[in-house]
């Protein structure tokens, strides 16, 4: 019972690590897309 509650809790950590790069990733990719955005409506 231990080795699973052991697997279980590494799986749910790696899949914590995994969710906070792919938000970094999404976040990156929103600023670059709306920096365009603003640049080719002059604002910025």
């Amino acid at each position: 019972m231990r080795e699973v509650s052991e697997k279980t809790n590494s799986r749910v950590a790696w899949f914590s690590i995994l969710s906070l790069g792919v938000c970094v990733v999404v976040s990156a990719l929103q600023l670059w897309h709306l920096q365009g955005f603003f640049q080719k409506k002059k604002l910025i």
